[in-house]
């Protein structure tokens, strides 16, 4: 598997590390970081289906935050609004 940059738009819901991630509900929301500090982050939720145990996992996510698919993990690189279009989250696959 290569590192190279995954984008996710909102309204699809591509299989990544074996599960369904979907994403929706892009905008700004007052969310902590690594640290602790709060700020005005564009975010997006994120779903993760896992299809062998039927199960949907959420979490918010921003741009530095880290998101478990699977087995991998994945680093969120941009989180974009649509304008015009649906909006999208790019990931990339961090290496062990």
């Amino acid at each position: 598997m290569t590192n190279d940059p995954i984008r996710i738009r909102e309204t699809t819901q591509p299989a990544l590390s074996g599960q369904l991630v979907g994403v929706s509900n892009i905008w700004e929301r007052d969310l902590p970081d690594e640290h602790g500090v709060v700020a005005s982050r564009l975010s997006a939720d994120v779903s993760v289906f896992d299809p062998a145990s039927r199960t949907t996992r959420r979490q918010e996510v921003y741009a530095g935050s880290v998101l478990a698919v699977g087995a991998d993990r994945y680093c969120v690189v941009e989180v974009e609004g649509g304008k015009s279009a649906p909006g999208s989250i790019t990931l990339r696959r961090i290496s062990d």
